[in-house]
């Protein structure tokens, strides 16, 4: 076979020995199951045989079908390139002339079990489908198997059975001659950057290059522009530079005038991003951002994308274009057009955001009641000093009082023309260019033209270009040399436009705010605002707008991706199907206009009840001598802060409306250190509350609460702090400025209002004889040391409740309250506190706490018709452990109200809340599924509540504790653990978290279970120690882990639980010195079970009903067995609701 080098039967590329050794000139040497392919090479320069010598350029390995497989046939395949070549010459050496099946294949081909081998210098291998892929242009895969199985063409040479299985892969040719740059992914961040933290920067050149030297348009002689962007705010800083090399100055500018010195907001710099610039590279540059902690971003090399200022700047070229076209601007003043594009850019809100960018970088709002067009046409004021014609000060009497203007921009900042470098603001001005003077200069007393050029208004011409000659006549309006394209014929003119009059748009009043005068602080009660206020006049004068043609230019049809249009369709509001049944209509109140100035209060149809509100509020901080004006020319050492008026509609449970209105301090630009220190301020517990509770049930004490007035504006400040009045009311009748005041009390709003009153409370407390309670800072008890009576309160912010045996004490107190605050309200026998109702039956000593009308309120937001209820919260057939991709809506604020309602007064629905938070950001379908589940479980149980007390007056602390070990596929378990007082009462805690590791075994599962729980037996403990209820056995906690609690009582740790030392060494020393005591009890009597995963119907009922009721006097460790249901039982039969209710009979047996 020394002349066969293919073979067509056999699918791979079969080369013969002896075409090897006699064609080639090789050698092949065996070795067991593996060939070496050699060559001998010999030195040409001197001919003899030792120094000849030879080189493996293959190796072959045997395969199963008993063939020896070339490792890499690419090592061969040049000498028998160069065997091919020399058949020119060497006329000894055959043709590579292969014949098979009588067809004849030349021009450097090798044809192999139908594919083809190229013999070039690239040396590769094709597939059929790669060789039909050259064949055919190199067009796509995809397509290709699409021809093939279809049939369409004919002579492919290959059936759809021989490429179905085969890939094409990656082509060099395609990529050569295809590749195009990749598009930018849509990613969405969850990191959320500080006010200046992160930072965009980028060079935009608006000039010509002639003989490499770069010519400006500006009239003053800038080439481009420096524009930085903020991440946060999106506000965008522009600075004009004539050189691309002041980057670092510009820089070094922006810090200094928006950074943390200037902008309470900022805070330091910390990302730079930018692009791959030579200037950002410089050894200034980087030992600047060096010593100053800035990361250095750059954008990957001409992928100037990456960089989100390249977008910014398209948007505002986009502004531009339409500033220096709309009025005809010429390019020349493209640096004021600039500054003026991205001063109102900064003034507009960013898409779907209710706050302009200025608010969201300094917390201000934008005031655009002084913005006009860009280079508009006006009259200017001159005042006595310009129209001096003489030292003496005479005037000249026929000087005009006005002089021909255009705008130009506004002076925040204003740049100084003849060649200064200096750049003050100047406020409320504009930048004004003066065509008979040739001169630019910022003027505040400015008319600009609103119509239509009459006779009676004749502009001067701008003749400027003629003497600066910045460009010629041809480049004057050349748009295009900066890269805006002008449209020669737009498709609507502006001059068509009649205007008769001030345009008015829409039927709303537009109201200028008048300057009303501030009341005397003395007498805040006279106030009387509405005298001040002047109704505006309507202008009942309309215009006509011309109807824009319609253009009738072929456009491309968009076509969204799935993806979009899947979350398209979730944003839309569901459409409610035709029920039989449906659920009964709400009575909604009709939407109010909440205003945000007071202004906007008194002005509007409910002005009346708005002022009632103001008077009262400012009533009330007159009482309580809130601050001292300052007086007119008395300085201050400091900065005054902001404040602003709040206003707020709230329904009162008898259906009528209530307007509030509170003055605040704007918070947001205090200063620490200077003018707050400490801003803690704690709150009472839940879980005190519920013991503090269970005791008052069980022993029949009083419960009373009081409820502070304005409770913040109580204490005393503790820095010296400014403030001035809301400047659309109080303004200084002299000198035009807002009202600046000292604050002597605290105010809502500043930042370390909570923690002022909290002290304010504790002092007053203290002071009376109280003593606080170590392990819970808001909960004070007094004992009376003759009669051994006891008072308790709880503090929560401003809502005091009083528990005790002691009337007079609680009596006592108050008054000691109300003598040292302006005003409080005695709520007397409480039936709601933080939003729980309380209700007492006191023969049956039980305090039940429930939250119905929050359930009532979240199964309507849920439920969008009737729908029947379900027995349990959640079912376990869904899988909810899979993260949505985002196109469904989140689902924060439904998982907080469940949460809300799982922490207080609903610990059977603990589990749910957490599998539904746990993919609260990217919820699926299975979530929402899971959320109307849960709204048919509260409508069927919405009138479940925590029942403590009870008839045993024991207070014997024990619990249970859980885990299940692989609740999803994180392999994280989630833990569990309930405590109650006696065996009548309801859990006063539970809590089902999820652990933020994974656990080798349920072993190692429970045992986390276990000291979870002990660590919050010793507070438990502690709270009772100091309340007087000092448990004196172990607290028993049960668990049905038998493994867990032999590790623990033992203390023998095995090679399998070594890691667990740490964990069981604690717990043992807890056992062993009397804290706890560990009982095993069966899984059905498991009730911390409900804690820690989903349940079936029968034993989430059970232990729902220990969970919140109690255990009926039935000791944990009564086995109770359960009756067998059958796999086909439905709750909602009357087989099975009988069976269900025989079960509860036994268990309460």
């Amino acid at each position: 076979m020394h002349d066969i080098i293919l073979c067509k039967s056999i699918y791979h590329a079969l080369i013969s020995i002896g075409y090897l050794t006699k064609v080639l000139k090789l050698f092949v040497f065996y070795s067991d199951d593996k060939a070496f392919i050699l060559e001998r090479v010999c030195n040409k320069e001197v001919d003899e045989e030792s120094l000849c010598y030879f080189r493996t350029i293959a190796t072959a390995q045997m395969q199963s079908d008993g063939l020896f497989h070339v490792d890499d046939m690419t090592k061969f395949l040049l000498p028998l390139r160069g065997a091919s070549e020399s058949t020119s010459t060497t006329s000894s050496l055959p043709s590579l002339n292969f014949t098979i099946s009588m067809k004849s294949y030349i021009d450097r081909e090798i044809k192999y079990g139908g594919a083809k081998v190229f013999i070039k210098s690239s040396r590769q291998y094709l597939t059929l489908l790669q060789w039909l892929h050259v064949r055919l242009g190199h067009i796509n895969e995809s397509q290709l198997k699409w021809m093939v199985k279809h049939q369409s063409v004919l002579g492919s040479g290959v059936s759809w059975s021989d490429i179905k299985d085969l890939q094409l892969g990656m082509c060099d040719t395609c990529i050569r001659a295809k590749m195009r740059a990749f598009a930018l992914p849509c990613s969405i961040s969850h990191k959320v950057y500080e006010v200046f933290e992160h930072l965009s920067s980028d060079y935009k050149p608006f000039c010509k290059t002639v003989n490499g030297v770069q010519v400006s348009f500006s009239v003053r002689g800038y080439t481009g522009v420096i524009l930085y962007t903020d991440k946060a705010s999106d506000k965008v800083f522009c600075y004009l530079v004539k050189s691309s090399s002041e980057w670092l100055s510009t820089l070094i500018l922006c810090i200094k005038e928006y950074g943390p010195g200037a902008n309470p907001r900022s805070i330091k710099p910390r990302y730079l991003m930018t692009d791959f610039a030579s200037e950002v590279h410089s050894k200034e540059f980087t030992k600047f951002i060096q010593d100053n902690d800035i990361r250095l971003d750059n954008s990957a090399p001409y992928k100037h994308a990456q960089n989100p200022v390249e977008r910014k700047i398209q948007t505002i070229s986009n502004m531009m274009r339409a500033t220096l076209i709309y009025n005809l601007a010429p390019i020349r003043y493209w640096c004021y057009g600039i500054m003026y594009t991205v001063q109102t850019h900064n003034m507009i809100c960013s898409t779907g955001n209710t706050r302009t960018r200025n608010e969201d970088f300094s917390g201000e709002k934008s005031d655009i009641s002084s913005c006009v067009p860009f280079y508009s046409h006006g009259w200017a004021a001159i005042s006595d000093e310009e129209r001096k014609t003489t030292d003496t000060g005479t005037h000249k009497t026929l000087k005009d009082r006005s002089v021909q203007v255009i705008m130009l921009g506004y002076t925040q900042p204003y740049p100084i023309p003849d060649k200064s470098e200096s750049t003050p603001y100047i406020k409320n001005g504009f930048i004004c260019y003066v065509p008979s003077q040739n001169k630019i200069m910022p003027r505040h007393d400015c008319i600009w033209n609103s119509t239509e050029e009459t006779a009676l208004s004749n502009p001067e011409p701008n003749t400027s270009n003629e003497s600066d000659n910045v460009t010629t006549s041809e480049e004057e309006f050349d748009y295009d040399l900066l890269g805006i394209t002008s449209d020669e014929n737009p498709s609507w003119d502006a001059d068509l436009v009649k205007q008769t009059s001030l345009p008015l748009i829409t039927d709303d009043v537009t109201v200028v705010a008048p300057v009303i005068d501030r009341p005397p602080s003395s007498d805040f009660a006279a106030i009387t605002p509405m005298e001040t206020l002047k109704n505006p006049q309507r202008n009942d004068d309309t215009i006509e707008l011309p109807t824009p043609p319609s253009d009738t230019r072929a456009k491309r049809t968009v076509k969204t991706t799935t993806k979009f249009a899947q979350y398209l369709n979730s944003r839309k509001p569901k459409a409610v199907a035709n029920n039989t049944q449906q659920k009964p209509a709400v009575k909604q109140q009709s939407p109010l206009t909440v205003p945000t100035t007071l202004f906007e209060a008194l002005t509007s149809p409910d002005a009346s009840n708005w002022r009632e509100a103001w008077e009262t509020e400012m009533t009330r901080l007159a009482k309580r001598h809130s601050w001292d004006e300052i007086k007119i020319g008395e300085e201050i050492n400091k900065a005054p802060i902001k404040s602003k008026y709040a206003f707020r509609v709230t329904v009162r449970p008898n259906g009528t409306l209530k307007y509030r209105c509170r003055l605040v301090a704007c918070g947001y630009s205090q200063i620490k250190g200077d003018d707050y220190d400490a801003t803690f301020a704690p709150t009472a517990k839940y879980r005190s509350l519920c013991i503090i509770l269970h005791l008052a049930a069980v022993f029949g004490w009083d419960i009373q609460g009081i409820d502070f007035e304005l409770a913040f504006l109580e204490s005393d400040i503790d820095k010296e702090i400014y403030m001035t009045l809301p400047k659309d009311v109080y303004i200084d009748s002299i000198n035009g400025k807002p009202v600046v005041v000292r604050l002597r009390k605290s105010l809502y709003g500043l930042k370390q209002a909570g923690e002022l009153w909290y002290q304010l409370v504790n002092n007053l407390l203290v002071s009376y004889g109280y003593t606080r309670i170590i392990h819970d800072q808001c909960v004070y008890i007094k004992r009376d040391p003759t009669t051994g009576k006891v008072t308790i309160i709880i503090c929560y912010v401003d809502d005091l409740l009083f528990v005790g045996n002691c009337p007079t004490t609680i009596s006592n107190t108050i008054a000691h309250l109300l003598a040292n605050v302006t005003n409080l309200t005695e709520m007397g026998e409480v039936k709601r506190y933080i939003g729980v109702d309380i209700k007492r039956d006191l023969e049956r000593h039980t305090i039940s706490l429930s939250q119905k009308p929050y359930i009532d309120k979240f199964i309507d937001e849920v439920l969008t018709e009737y729908k029947s209820s379900k027995p349990i919260p959640m079912s376990d057939q869904i899988d909810f452990s899979k993260e949505g991709d985002g196109s469904i809506e989140p689902i924060q604020d439904k998982v907080g109200q469940i949460r809300y309602m799982a922490d207080k007064c609903r610990p059977d629905i603990l589990t749910t809340a957490g599998i539904l938070g746990s993919a609260a950001t990217k919820p699926t379908k299975a979530h929402l599924k899971g959320i109307e589940h849960l709204a048919r479980y509260l409508q069927g149980t919405k009138d479940d509540e925590i029942v403590l007390g009870g008839m045993d007056e024991t207070v014997k602390l024990f619990g249970y504790t859980d885990a299940s070990h692989l609740p999803d596929n994180s392999s994280k378990p989630r833990l569990g653990y309930c405590f109650f007082l006696n065996l009548t009462s309801g859990t006063i805690h539970a809590r089902s978290i999820k652990d933020t590791t994974v656990s080798h075994s349920s072993c190692e599962s429970e045992i986390k279970a276990i000291d979870a729980a002990i660590r919050q037996t010793i507070w438990l403990r502690g709270f009772l120690d100091e309340l007087g209820f000092t448990q004196n056995e172990p607290t028993v906690l049960y668990t049905d882990s038998q493994s867990a609690k032999a590790l623990a009582d033992i203390f023998k740790i095995g090679s399998n639980s070594a890691h667990l030392v740490m964990r069981i060494n604690y717990i043992h020393e807890c056992i062993e010195s009397g804290i706890v005591r560990l009982k095993y009890i069966n899984t059905f009597n498991e009730v911390a079970d409900i804690l820690t995963k989903l349940l079936p119907v029968q034993l989430h009922e059970r232990h729902t009903d220990f969970l919140l009721r109690g255990h009926n006097f039935i000791e944990p460790t009564t086995v109770v067995k359960p009756v067998v249901v059958k796999s086909n039982f439905k709750f909602n039969s009357a087989i099975g609701k009988f069976v269900h209710k025989l079960n509860k009979v036994k268990t309460k047996q």
